[in-house]
C-alpha cells in the first residue's frame, strides 16, 4: 500500500492529489457527518466525533480538526468555528449540558444549550474543552487542558481550570518586509509611471467638477515611491498625503513628488485623524495581508475617509488563470501570502461598513486631458491600427473594462464609498 501510494504520488501532480483529498473530506464533512456548512481545506483524523447537533455547526475554510469531539445543539447551541482554526488531539467542543437545578430523573431530562464561536486564527490546544455559552476570540490561544467558561479575548494566551488570561501576543513583522523592500527595491521603481488606464481609472473616482478636485485630501496607504501620489498631485488636489512602512520608501516619495506629506506608519493604524480624506488609494498591499490584516486596514480607511469618500484597492486578482498556469512568474514575490478574488474584497469591504461596493471600475471620460489609448509603438504592429480606426482602443478599452472578464485578469481593481 506505501508503495502504491508513493508510485501514485511520483505519477500524479501533487495539486491534483491535494484537490481529492480535500474534496474527500469535505464530502464526508457535509454528507457523512451533516455537517450544515463546510468551507474548503478543511480536515480531520481518525477518532473525530459529532455527538449531536451536526446540522447547527459552521466550519470554515482551512480548518483543522484532529479527533475532536463536538456536542452542538439546536439554534440555541450551534457551534461556529471560523476560518483558519487549529485544534490539537482531543479537544471537546460542548455546547450542551444539562439543568443542574433539577433533581434525580429530570435532571437527565432537561437539557441546556449555549452557543459557541471559535473565531478565525484561534488555536485551541491539547485536550482543552470549551463549553456552552464562550467566544474564544480570534487568534487567541487556549492552553492544553484549559477548560473555557468564559469569553477569551482577541489576540490572548489562555490557560487553567477555569482559563483566565495570562499573555497578550505581540506579533513579529513579517520578515520579507525588511529583507525584500529595501533601498534596491525602491530604488528600481522611483522612475517608473502610471499607465493611461490605471490614471483615468484613478481620475472617475474623484468628482467632474474640477473645483471639488482642486478642495479634495487624497492618501496613498503603502506609497512606495509615490508614484500615485504625484498623480495625483498634477490633478491639482488641495493635499495628497502618503504613508508607508519603509524609511526608504518615504524618503524616495519625497523626492519625487516634494509636495506630497509623506510619514511613516502602519496601515492597520493609520496617523491620521478621523474624517480626514475624500480618496484613499492603496495599490499592492493586501496581497501581503492575512484576512485578518486586511480587515483591520479596511476600518482604518474607512475612520479616516469622509462620508461620502471613496477607496480604491489595485491587487493581484485570486481569480485569475494566470495565477495556477504560471505559478512560478505570475506575481512572484515571497511575501505574498493572500491572493483576494475581487468579489472577496468587496464583501469584506461590505462588512466592515462601506456602503456601496463596485468591481467594474468607471473610466474618465478623456475630452483631451489625457490623451487616448493606443498600445505603446511597436506593440505586436497594433499601434498602427489606431491610425486606420481611430478611437478603437478607446471602445475596446471601455467595452473590456465592463465585460465579465474583469473578474478573472490579472488584477482586480475594487472600489467602495463611505
Amino acid at each position: 500500500m506505501t508503495l502504491l501510494i508513493k508510485i501514485i504520488r511520483k505519477i500524479v501532480p501533487s495539486k491534483i492529489i491535494d484537490f481529492s483529498f480535500n474534496l474527500i473530506k469535505y464530502l464526508l464533512l457535509k454528507y457523512y457527518y451533516r455537517v450544515g456548512e463546510v468551507g474548503w481545506k478543511t480536515s480531520f483524523a481518525g477518532g473525530f466525533k459529532i455527538f449531536n447537533g451536526a446540522k447547527n455547526i459552521r466550519i470554515g475554510k482551512n480548518v483543522s480538526l484532529v479527533n475532536a469531539l463536538i456536542n452542538a445543539g439546536n439554534e440555541d447551541g450551534k457551534v461556529i468555528i471560523e476560518d483558519n482554526v487549529v485544534f490539537a488531539h482531543d479537544v471537546a467542543i460542548i455546547s450542551r449540558g444539562h439543568d443542574y437545578t433539577k433533581k434525580s430523573e429530570l435532571r437527565n431530562l432537561a437539557i441546556t444549550e449555549k452557543p459557541i464561536t471559535i473565531k478565525e486564527g484561534a488555536w485551541i490546544g491539547t485536550r482543552a474543552i470549551v463549553l456552552g455559552g464562550v467566544t474564544v476570540g480570534r487568534n487567541a490561544v487556549v492552553g492544553a487542558g484549559s477548560v473555557v467558561t468564559k469569553d477569551i479575548e482577541d489576540d490572548t494566551i489562555s490557560a487553567g481550570n477555569p482559563a483566565k488570561v495570562i499573555k497578550k501576543i505581540v506579533y513579529q513583522e513579517n520578515s520579507y518586509n525588511n529583507e525584500y523592500y529595501n533601498t534596491k527595491y525602491f530604488e528600481v521603481r522611483h522612475y517608473q509611471d502610471l499607465d493611461l488606464f490605471l490614471k483615468r481609472m484613478i481620475r472617475g473616482l474623484l468628482p467632474v467638477d474640477l473645483k471639488k478636485v482642486h478642495n479634495a485630501k487624497a492618501l496613498d496607504v503603502a506609497c512606495g515611491v509615490g508614484i500615485y501620489c504625484k498623480f495625483l498631485g498634477s490633478l491639482g488636489l488641495k493635499e495628497v498625503h502618503g504613508v508607508d512602512f519603509s524609511e526608504d520608501a518615504i524618503n524616495s516619495a519625497k523626492e519625487n513628488f516634494p509636495k506630497g506629506k509623506f510619514v511613516i506608519g502602519d496601515s492597520k493604524n493609520l496617523p491620521y485623524q478621523t474624517n480626514t480624506f475624500d480618496l484613499i488609494l492603496n495599490a499592492h498591499m493586501v496581497e501581503h495581508f492575512t484576512d485578518q490584516e486586511i480587515l483591520k486596514f479596511m476600518k482604518e480607511s474607512l475612520r479616516v475617509l469622509r462620508p461620502g469618500g471613496k477607496i480604491l484597492l489595485i491587487t493581484p486578482n485570486g481569480w485569475c488563470p494566470n495565477r495556477f498556469l504560471f505559478p512560478k512568474v505570475w506575481f512572484y514575490d515571497p511575501s505574498h501570502i493572500n491572493f483576494s478574488s475581487p468579489v472577496k474584497l468587496a464583501k469584506m469591504l461590505k462588512n466592515v461598513g462601506f456602503s456601496t461596493t463596485k468591481i467594474k471600475q468607471e473610466l474618465f471620460s478623456n475630452n483631451g486631458q489625457m490623451g487616448k489609448y493606443v498600445p505603446p509603438k511597436g506593440y505586436y504592429g497594433l499601434s498602427r491600427l489606431d491610425e486606420l480606426l481611430p478611437g478603437i482602443f478607446e471602445y475596446a478599452l471601455t467595452l473590456a473594462n465592463n465585460f465579465p472578464f474583469v473578474l478573472f485578469r490579472d488584477v482586480a481593481y475594487v472600489s467602495a464609498t463611505k
